[in-house]
């Protein structure tokens, strides 16, 4: 668990970074590494003074705010000014279309890793006033609202752009102030979000390395500063982890076909069956056939998923560094509004064609 909230910091960082770069894109000094490096430097003031999950409420509310405007901005431009120009002339739409391995098990990464919110559930209800209501809050409101974002973002983005949509909703907008809305309200939802992981998994560190100075409530010296050196530490290595995979898709994948099935159905079932085989007779849960046939039938797909799912997406990593840059390059594509950088972005097309005509002529 504590090892996939870290992957997924370095994923907010990694977001965090390309949203300054897409906000700034006239830019041709600062690249992706530097833009993730400043999203670091930002964080680090709200990150150590931030001990528990309830410390900034009003960020709670913000970070979905801007989760709206991220996924809403892109679909009122679709909307209202079209998507003549951003959508490919070869791209369609399809009620069923041909399923690959590849595209089966990219769908299965993402899919998975969207939906993990219940490796948080232990420190939320740990945080809660009533923490009955938990049900009532999931079922009614956190679980339905994750439901219909990704519904909205995911058929809005594929029916206004198409099969050949990819990446980030937002980075199928033009260069423009569209473009840059978008790309702030992700930035700051990715930093809010960074926060909010950084609690949990720093607050795991701190009890591992300090158990007698690592309540939240604890005003010492001594956890003050074992605090402050642990959100240190774990924005470097965040940082340098962003920018080993710096490509969002592939690192979403990654996570989703690693890290997401072995934490939340693979260990879950394992001690649930550990559990059942320890419960004495009075106290020990009954298990249909239908039932067993169901655990194994996630297990294994958990299982499949973290082997043929991590190699497949491992084998687009290396074939995007020999493509793209290596780890710590500029990694400057879509960041900036030059055809160097951005000749297949959105709008760009005919610009950069058009140069290289004149430049051949």
């Amino acid at each position: 668990q504590t090892s996939f909230i870290f992957g997924i910091m370095g994923l907010y960082l990694l977001s965090a970074g390309k949203g300054f770069g897409m906000i700034f894109y006239e830019n041709r000094t600062l690249c992706l590494p530097q833009w993730a490096l400043f999203a670091s430097l930002l964080i680090f003031p709200f990150a150590a003074v931030s001990r528990n999950m309830g410390s900034c409420e009003c960020l709670v509310w913000l970070n979905i705010a801007t989760l709206c405007g991220t996924v809403l901005i892109p679909l009122a431009y679709y909307a209202f000014v079209g998507t003549e120009g951003l959508r490919p002339p070869d791209s369609n739409t399809y009620a069923i279309n041909s399923i690959s391995a590849h595209g089966l098990l990219s769908g299965l990464s993402t899919y998975t890793f969207a939906f993990t919110s219940q490796f948080m559930l232990t420190e939320i209800i740990e945080e809660m006033e009533d923490p009955e209501e938990l049900p009532k809050a999931y079922a009614t409101i956190s679980g339905p609202f994750q439901l219909s974002m990704f519904l909205l973002a995911g058929l809005g983005g594929y029916f206004a752009i198409g099969d050949k949509v990819s990446g980030m909703m937002n980075e199928n907008l033009p260069f423009g102030p569209p473009f840059q809305v978008a790309a702030a309200c992700m930035c700051t939802h990715m930093l809010i979000s960074y926060i909010i992981k950084g609690v949990v998994f720093c607050k795991a560190m701190h009890e591992a390395v300090d158990p007698d100075h690592c309540k939240g409530d604890d005003m010492s010296i001594r956890a003050w500063i074992g605090w402050v050196a642990l959100v240190s530490i774990t924005l470097v290595v965040a940082w340098i982890l962003a920018n080993v995979v710096p490509f969002f898709t592939e690192a979403v994948d990654l996570l989703g076909a690693s890290l997401t099935p072995l934490s939340c159905w693979v260990l879950p079932i394992f001690m649930f069956i550990r559990y059942w085989k320890d419960a004495n007779r009075a106290s020990k849960p009954h298990i249909s056939g239908l039932e067993w046939f169901v655990i194994a039938c996630e297990l294994l797909l958990a299982l499949c998923l973290m082997i043929f799912g991590t190699y497949s997406v491992l084998c687009q990593i290396i074939e995007k560094w020999s493509e793209l840059g290596k780890p710590f390059e500029c990694h400057c594509e879509f960041l900036r509004n030059n055809c160097e950088c951005s000749e297949n972005h959105a709008g760009m097309e005919a610009i950069c064609r058009v140069g290289a005509n004149l430049t051949a002529a």
